[in-house]
C-alpha cells in the first residue's frame, strides 16, 4: 500500500553490487566479505552510496552530516528501534562490515561507520529502504527570501519568505508622504500577491510611487500672467512655466516664497497647495550691450580685417565683455579683431559677471566672398598691402577688466 500501481510500474529493478568495506576502500585483503551481485527492486543502501556527493552527502564518512541522520519512524519504534538522546536512531547498511558478523551502520548524527551491531542482534538498528525511480519529479518546496525596499518611503516588514513555484501571497503596503503607491516591481515587471515566484534566489522588490497632484499658483507681483495656476505632481518637473508681463520691468523668473529660482527642470518637493511670486527689475536700470554700427547682416571681400567694438550702458562691477564667435566665447575686451577673414562667421558681445550673463547683444552675421575673382583681387590687394580694413567706431562706454 506504499505505492499506488503507477508509481510501482516506475520503481525498476537495479542491479546492485554489495562489495564489503574493505574492498570499497580498495584493501583486497577481506575479498571473503564481499556479497553477490543481486537484481531488486527495493534494497538498503552500501557505505559507498551513504558518502556519495552526488546524492547530496557528505564525502567524509567520519563527519555529521544531517541528510544521513534518520528519526524512527513510530512503527520501528513498535518493533524495537533503539532511539538516541537526540530523536535519531542508528540504521543498517547493506554493506558487510569489517568482520564476517558485522554489517556497516549510520549512526545517530550521520556519521557512516564500518561496523555495527552483529547481523544476527540487529533488532535494536532501523533500515531506510532505497529505490531507483524513473520520471519522477521532485516535490520538495524550495523558499526563498525576497526583499521589500520602499524606494524613499517606509515599510514595516523589510522581507518575507515566498515558496518557488508558487503566489507570492499577502505583500505589505509601504507608506511615503505626498506620493501614492503603485505596486512593488521587480524590474519593470509588477508583482502583486497572485503572482507566481519563479526566482529561486533571493531578490528584491522595489516599490514604485506617484507623486500626488498639488495646485502651484502664480502671483504676477505688479504684472499680469496667464494661466493663473497649473497642476503638478511631487516628485516630477515644474514643467512650462507661463511668462507674465508688466509695462517698463524685466522679468527675472519665478521664485518661492524663500526666494528659490525655480524654472522648468525644477523638481516639485512642495506637497501642499503654494504659490510662486515673479520678480521684475526695471528695464531702465539694467545693463544693456550691442554692437557699435551694428547691422543683422554685412559682407566682406575675402581676407578682409574687421573689428567689432561693444557698446556698454549702465556694467554692474566686475562685468566684462566677452565676444562669442559662432556660438563659441573666445575672447574677452571691450573690441575684437578678426583677421583677414575667409569664411563666413557670426559675432555677439555678451556682458558676463564671472559665468553669468548679464546682457547680450544681437547677433551680426558676417558673409565674406569667396569666389574667384574675390580671391584673385585679395592676392593682388596683398603684395601692394592694400587688403581692406574694417574699424567698426568705439562710442561705448569703458569696462575696465
Amino acid at each position: 500500500t506504499a505505492f499506488s500501481s503507477a508509481e510501482k510500474n516506475k520503481i525498476p529493478e537495479t542491479s546492485i553490487q554489495s562489495k564489503g568495506y574493505n574492498t570499497l576502500l580498495g584493501n583486497d585483503s577481506k575479498p571473503q566479505l564481499d556479497s553477490d551481485s543481486t537484481t531488486d527492486k527495493i534494497f538498503l543502501p552500501a557505505y559507498n552510496e551513504m558518502i556519495n556527493t552526488a546524492f547530496g552527502f557528505n564525502g567524509n564518512s567520519g563527519q555529521l552530516d544531517t541528510l544521513r541522520a534518520r528519526a524512527a519512524s513510530d512503527y520501528a519504534k513498535c518493533l524495537g528501534v533503539e532511539v538516541k538522546e537526540n530523536g535519531n536512531s542508528n540504521w543498517r547498511l547493506r554493506t558487510p562490515g569489517n568482520d564476517s558478523r558485522d554489517a556497516c551502520k549510520v549512526n545517530e548524527d550521520g556519521q557512516s561507520a564500518w561496523t555495527g551491531r552483529t547481523v544476527t542482534n540487529a533488532n535494536c538498528l532501523g533500515i531506510v529502504p532505497m529505490l531507483c525511480c524513473s520520471d519522477v519529479k521532485s516535490t520538495a518546496s524550495t523558499t526563498v527570501t525576497v526583499k521589500l525596499d520602499p524606494n524613499g518611503g517606509t515599510v514595516l516588514q523589510p522581507s518575507k519568505t515566498v515558496t518557488v513555484g508558487q503566489a507570492y501571497g499577502t505583500l505589505p503596503t509601504p507608506s511615503r508622504f505626498g506620493y501614492n503607491f503603485l505596486g512593488w516591481y521587480d524590474g519593470t515587471t509588477k508583482i502583486t500577491e497572485v503572482s507566481t515566484v519563479t526566482r529561486t534566489t533571493t531578490h528584491t522588490l522595489t516599490a514604485h510611487w506617484e507623486g500626488t497632484e498639488v495646485t502651484v499658483i502664480f502671483n504676477a507681483n505688479g504684472g499680469t500672467v496667464s494661466p493663473i495656476s497649473k497642476t503638478v505632481r511631487v516628485g516630477d518637473t515644474y514643467g512650462k512655466l507661463p511668462l507674465p508681463s508688466r509695462a517698463d520691468y524685466t522679468f527675472l523668473g519665478w521664485y518661492t516664497a524663500s526666494d528659490s529660482l525655480v524654472s522648468t527642470t525644477t523638481v516639485v518637493s512642495t506637497v501642499f497647495i503654494h504659490t510662486l511670486v515673479a520678480h521684475w527689475a526695471e528695464t531702465s536700470l539694467l545693463p544693456t550691450i550691442a554692437i557699435d554700427n551694428y547691422v543683422e547682416s554685412r559682407t566682406v571681400d575675402f581676407r578682409t580685417t574687421i573689428t567689432f567694438n561693444a557698446v556698454v550702458d549702465k556694467a554692474p562691477p566686475g562685468a566684462q565683455v566677452h565676444w562669442i564667435i559662432n556660438g563659441e566665447d573666445v575672447a574677452v575686451g571691450n573690441s575684437y579683431t578678426a583677421s583677414q577673414v575667409t569664411k563666413d562667421f557670426t559675432v555677439q558681445a555678451r556682458l558676463m559677471v564671472g559665468s553669468s550673463a548679464v546682457a547680450g547683444s544681437m547677433v551680426e552675421t558676417v558673409k565674406v566672398k569667396t569666389g574667384f575673382f574675390a580671391r584673385l583681387v585679395a592676392f593682388f590687394r596683398d603684395l601692394f598691402h592694400l587688403l581692406p580694413v574694417i574699424t567698426q567706431e568705439y562710442l561705448g562706454i569703458e569696462i575696465y577688466e
